[in-house]
């Protein structure tokens, strides 16, 4: 329901008006009600001056008139079945004013048996919704034992704390005065609101400033069930032996599957009959160890199509839960692309809504054992990312579903590596991306430090949107160091230990250029602290052309840092010109020079009480030999 007032009222409407409302049901199967409580224009037997003019249909001209009114006479209410939309204009012209006219819409008919499905959107949606408006709407299940769900595919009011404009507001029975489950503004979407009840309503409400797209809820109904997991595969166990189906049973508590073992198929339910409606199941694979590989690869898929995937899709996740690290949402006829991570932990959930269904997948999983180990090598200073498929035509909506999977960075004690973009830069950014990155800094005592120069995601205030989440760990259960997004020039991060995860995520709207990085790997630990620092490829010989830096951090200036030559061979000269190792004494490369070495006799030992040594080896383009060995202590 809603009110519709001319401008000013009940003080005069102005002169050279023209006002155009709309009034969506939702579906053409609901009844609109229009009620005159005032009606006051300038009056003329053919509505020439003011009036306002009622159709059915979309839009304007194209909309099929009911009647035009004026005068002071308040029209009789009208009732519109069969169509999805009403059309009203109110038009003035340049002479006489008066105090206008309210009408009051009600939109009834949303009332539904289990397996029911709608849509319940804003006014105007996705066009701005009006001011100074105010909706109601209700959802009859039809009794008290069945269950409603409210799912919102597109949420964005006007901002405040305690949602004080603009607002959402939803209600546990059948009027909004009692049983309030919350109230929602701003740009996030609720979660999804589900009740067993036989109705539920909502009340949207705005004030008479600032107006956004607003909202589209896709309300379903359901049946009474035991458990929203039933009909995941789980039911068939009471025959089952043995281990596997002990796990299996326990983790039915937890209504989650769980598969350890080194491959295997899940398939969505009644495979390969179409799967149910309001299924939710959830699986996890267990590699047993965050070196290993999962793969998943799509044998068969046939789910519900939608652009976003938003009524029937399977989800999969980089971890141990459905919570975070999502690596792409799939639905339609289209196979997804084979997967693979390096993980200990890979999860999906496969979520159905209450109307059409579909032979649903097979998915295949693998697990390598082999570890994700490359001791002393390098990432690629380049490489080759492709579309989906390529050489062959890529798919429909592959936007929806861009990942760049797990991108491996690992160097040894004081590498820094070149700059990396991210894909498509300086250009903008794909939508819909999804890029992993895990730098190995092959010891849990060392800084890892990146740095972005430069950095530009769309900018938001909890960074929901496009963004980068850092992880100090080896995947996103490890503690989030930060979740970057706005525009920045060039600034670093750092975390310690071994590894360092990162996660680019993009959405599907505004677009960005992205951001270059860069990566170094950095000594540091606390007094008593040891370790070995080795040229590149040590003992075979080192690399042409290449320029690394080291640093040591002790903790305190009052603290001692020693380095005691175990090995050294580089190419000799009597100025150290062609190959050489550089020693300072501060964090930097740029600080005060200690020496610099090279051809194969031992530097003696060096140490000085210092927070930070530092170290710069260099070759060129020419003679190799088997380098240096150095512990630092």
């Amino acid at each position: 329901s809603g009110d519709i007032r001319s401008p000013n009222y009940p003080s005069n409407y102005p002169n050279n008006a023209d006002c155009r409302y709309r009034i969506n049901a939702g579906s053409s199967t609901r009844t609109i009600t229009l009620t005159f409580s005032a009606f006051n224009l300038e009056g003329h037997s053919y509505c020439k001056y003011d009036f306002v003019d009622i159709r059915v249909g979309f839009k304007g001209n194209a909309a099929t008139p009911v009647r035009k009114y004026c005068g002071s006479s308040t029209p009789a209410p009208i009732t519109i079945t069969g169509q999805q939309y009403v059309y009203i204009q109110f038009s003035t012209d340049g002479s006489v004013q008066r105090s206008g006219f309210r009408i009051q819409y009600t939109i009834s008919g949303i009332s539904q048996t289990p397996g029911s499905t709608g849509l319940i959107k804003s006014p105007n949606y996705p066009s701005n919704y009006p001011k100074n408006t105010e909706c109601k709407y209700r959802v009859n299940s039809g009794t008290s034992s069945n269950s409603i769900a409210f799912n919102f595919l597109a949420f964005n009011l006007e901002p405040n704390t305690q949602c004080r404009f603009d607002y959402l507001q939803v209600f546990n029975g059948p009027t909004t005065i009692l049983g309030s489950i919350g109230k929602y503004c701003g740009s996030t979407n609720p979660s999804t609101i589900t009740r067993t009840t036989s109705y539920m309503s909502m009340k949207f409400k705005t004030d008479g400033s600032v107006t956004r797209s607003g909202f589209n809820v896709r309300y379903s109904i359901t049946g009474a069930s035991s458990s929203s997991y039933k009909g995941c595969g789980l039911d068939g166990l009471a025959n089952c032996k043995g281990e596997m189906c002990n796990q299996l049973r326990n983790c039915h508590l937890t209504n989650m599957f769980f598969f350890v073992k080194s491959s295997g198929d899940i398939r969505s339910p009644n495979y390969p009959s179409n799967y149910p409606n309001n299924a939710d199941c959830r699986y996890r694979i267990n590699a047993g160890s965050s070196t290993r590989t999962i793969t998943l690869t799509f044998s068969a898929f046939n789910l519900e199509s939608h652009s976003y995937c938003k009524f029937d899709y399977l989800e999969v996740f980089n971890g141990p839960t459905t919570t975070t690290g999502s690596i792409g949402k799939y639905c339609g006829s289209t196979s997804p692309n084979i997967i693979t991570q390096i993980t200990s932990d890979m999860s999906m959930k496969f979520k159905t809504d209450g109307s059409i269904t579909h032979s649903g997948f097979n998915v295949r999983y693998s697990i390598s054992v082999k570890d994700y180990t490359h001791a002393g090598s390098y990432f690629p200073s380049s490489g080759v990312i492709t579309s989906p498929s390529y050489p062959a035509n890529y798919h429909n909506n592959a936007e929806n579903n861009y990942t760049c999977s797990n991108l491996g960075l690992t160097g040894p004690a004081g590498y820094t590596s070149p700059f990396y973009s991210s894909p498509n830069h300086p250009s903008n950014n794909p939508h819909n991306l999804d890029c992993y990155y895990r730098i190995n800094a092959q010891s849990s005592s060392n800084v890892i430090k990146v740095t972005f120069q430069p950095f530009n995601l769309e900018k938001h205030s909890r960074c929901n949107f496009d963004y980068v989440a850092i992880y100090e760990g080896a995947n996103n259960s490890s503690r989030l160091i930060g979740k970057l997004c706005g525009t920045n020039s060039s600034f670093s991060v750092k975390g310690r230990g071994q590894f360092m995860y990162m996660h680019y995520h993009t959405d599907s709207s505004v677009p960005s250029t992205g951001f270059r990085f860069k990566f170094s790997l950095n000594l540091g630990g606390a007094p008593g602290s040891t370790g070995l620092i080795k040229s590149p490829n040590f003992p075979s010989n080192y690399p042409k052309n290449i320029e690394c830096k080291y640093r040591v951090n002790s903790g305190v200036t009052s603290n001692s840092i020693a380095f005691l030559f175990l090995a050294f061979n580089l190419e000799p000269n009597p100025q150290c010109r062609y190959d050489y190792l550089q020693v300072f004494n501060g964090p930097t490369t740029t600080s005060r020079l200690i020496g610099k070495y090279c051809g194969v006799t031992y530097p003696n030992s060096i140490t000085q009480t210092t927070s930070d040594m530092s170290m710069k080896f260099k070759t060129d383009g020419s003679i190799t030999h088997s380098g240096f060995n150095i512990r630092y202590s």
